[in-house]
């Protein structure tokens, strides 16, 4: 189940979202135009797999809309001055506790993110990468085949704000 997570912003807090990625795919094949009908479908699917609190639905169907349009190509995701997170990894220890490490640095420095475990072999190959886990931060590759400490994190994030 881990292998189907995604993350996604709300109200500036990484969530992770199980099956996220076939939701995408799933709601674009609908060929919805109707931003408020988008946003109803992406929610209602969410809610198969995941707890959505009945207090943020508005939030989430803000985010999942964000994301959508990010998927279909309409808009780029650090348009919305958030940081793009990407750890390419087969799923292992080490990655997560990557993972753990970047999202508590996050946490630490109140930033918001849109954090991503990339799990899928083909897609970790085109990075061109030698050793994994990696970390890519808004495209650029900071670590590749280690983790690194939470202070080198901190720093690392530093510079994109």
């Amino acid at each position: 189940m881990a292998a189907d997570l995604a993350y996604v912003i709300v109200a500036g807090k990484s969530i992770g979202i199980v099956g996220l990625k076939a939701i995408l795919e799933e709601v674009a094949s609908l060929g919805i135009s109707d931003e408020q009908r988008l946003m109803t479908e992406l929610l209602r699917r969410v809610r198969r797999r995941n707890y959505v609190p009945g207090s943020a639905e508005s939030r989430y169907a803000q985010a999942l809309l964000r994301k959508y349009r990010s998927f279909i190509g309409q808009e780029r995701e650090e348009e919305h001055g958030d940081l793009t997170i990407r750890i390419l990894g087969p799923g292992c220890p080490r990655c997560d506790r990557l993972t753990s490490v970047t999202l508590s640095a996050l946490a630490e420095l109140q930033l918001s993110a849109d954090v991503e475990h990339v799990r899928d072999s083909v897609a970790i190959a085109k990075y061109g990468l030698v050793a994994t886990p990696a970390l890519m931060i808004n495209g650029q590759l900071r670590a590749s085949g280690s983790v690194p400490d939470k202070a080198k994190m901190k720093r690392w994030l530093e510079e994109f704000c």
